[in-house]
């Protein structure tokens, strides 16, 4: 790759696309028919009108029916899905028709879903905030019913979260003692129906100890107690000693194979190596539960009829409020200590 323009990625990317180098199967690529990107006049900005893409997407192209069901019935052995979705606009609502299609289709098969919203939101207008909240509590409520486990995210680059979801799907694609997802899911959701899970990220992973970094930025401050189930995984650190070897719910996974990064990868670091340990902690516990009270404070003041493109009836929002209540609810430590 052109040094020049190594240098020049910082000012010169965009989108994902703008430096992508992988070739992906044509039918793996699959645009949506009824928008366009940057359309002011039609914009794809909330979860109904995703969801009613969904439709008419498939009416016109039949995606899932000749292209997903495709490449799902070439594995040779189906662990499942991962899905990472936008929940800021209408991809939410687009992504549940999809998993609604998934669950018919595959009603056994694990589905783990990252939600990944905007870190730079306090940058729009009110009525654009309120909508986003509006989008994230319809994404968070409705995905995470469908999914087997649902994690939420704000990110401020995709470098780092890509590097994250990567390192934490490792267990599945180890060649040696590899864990499936099925088993992965059944771990974090064992205490009770807690499908919310939180993906944090130690990136480098130093010598010296250092909290890792949440992907989330509303969250309480936990001790041990808190987690109630979590999966660990180490790469290129020998040094790491992991704190818990006796508890069945907690996971650890050591891999000698430090992270690689490619030459378009972001200059985060001030080594030049091309590849750094790192730390991932994917787990269930009462973190999630300030993330969960947040969305609820963030559509309490809502006055929904003047979002009256969500097609939303008020019997809709307070279901969206009760489901988010009750999630809240089953992430109290006191209730998993007892």
């Amino acid at each position: 790759m052109d040094l020049d323009a190594i240098e020049q990625l910082e000012s010169t990317v965009y989108n994902w696309s703008d430096f992508n180098r992988i070739y992906y199967h044509p039918r793996s690529m699959n645009a949506i028919s009824t928008h366009q990107a940057d359309d002011v006049v039609n914009p794809f900005d909330n979860y109904t009108i995703g969801k009613d893409a969904y439709v008419e997407n498939e009416k016109e192209m039949s995606v899932f029916d000749d292209n997903f069901r495709l490449f799902a019935e070439e594995c040779d052995y189906l662990q499942g899905f991962q899905i990472l979705t936008d929940i800021d606009d209408a991809f939410g609502g687009f992504t549940e028709g999809l998993i609604h299609d998934i669950r018919d289709e595959f009603a056994k098969i694990p589905v783990l879903t990252y939600g990944l919203s905007d870190s730079c939101l306090h940058y729009r207008n009110d009525r654009m905030k309120q909508k986003v909240a509006l989008n994230r509590a319809l994404s968070m409520t409705r995905l995470g019913e469908l999914s087997s486990i649902y994690e939420y995210s704000r990110y401020h680059t995709s470098a780092i979260i890509a590097a994250a979801i990567e390192t934490n799907s490792l267990p599945f694609r180890l060649k040696k003692n590899a864990a499936t997802l099925a088993e992965s899911v059944s771990r974090l959701t064992y205490v009770r129906n807690t499908k919310l899970a939180t993906l944090s990220v130690t990136l480098p992973l130093l010598k010296e100890k250092k909290g890792p970094l949440s992907l989330l930025d509303y969250e309480s401050n936990i001790d041990k107690e808190d987690i109630y189930s979590q999966t660990t995984i180490v790469r290129g650190s020998e040094q790491y000693a992991f704190p818990d070897l006796t508890n069945p719910l907690v996971a650890n996974y050591h891999v000698e194979t430090m992270l690689p990064l490619p030459e378009s990868y972001p200059r985060l670091f001030p080594s030049h190596d091309r590849q750094v340990p790192m730390m991932t902690q994917f787990e269930s516990g009462a973190r999630v539960k300030a993330s969960v009270e947040h969305q609820i404070s963030s559509i309490q003041d809502i006055n929904f009829q003047e979002f009256h493109e969500f097609k939303l009836s008020r019997d809709d929002l307070l279901e969206t409020k009760e489901t988010l209540l009750t999630w809240s609810d089953m992430y109290n430590k006191d209730d998993m200590l007892e």
